[in-house]
């Protein structure tokens, strides 16, 4: 059996290890879904970078909110607002968000179904 090689850049790598440890500090309960931010403090992962919405509905991205977006791709959106099941367990928007990651870092493609 032949090893894996990584398919993704070492500087994406190093992007997506940033994230994940980000990520990681963040609380369970601090996270949302199909929203990017709620008025009880909770947000998604592009909320917790700092994105916004204007009065139109519009997006307003920052810097780490588009890099991320630019690394895992809009598949990001829906990582985070899928609740996975397995049996009764729904996993948490941050779950999902640090095991598509941690798979991106591994090496897997970031097309969304292998994502989580």
């Amino acid at each position: 059996m032949t090893s894996q090689t990584n398919i993704h850049s070492p500087q994406d790598i190093n992007n997506a290890k940033w994230f994940f440890d980000f990520f990681k500090k963040i609380p369970t309960e601090k996270w949302t879904i199909r929203d990017l931010s709620k008025p009880d403090g909770t947000k998604c992962a592009l909320g917790h970078l700092g994105a916004t919405k204007n009065e139109r509905g519009y997006y307003i991205h920052t810097k780490e909110s588009l890099d991320l977006m630019a690394l895992m791709g809009e598949s990001i959106v829906s990582v985070n607002d899928r609740p996975r099941y397995l049996g009764k367990k729904v996993y948490s928007p941050k779950r999902n968000v640090l095991r598509a990651l941690a798979r991106y870092i591994k090496g897997k493609p970031r097309e969304s179904r292998f994502l989580v």
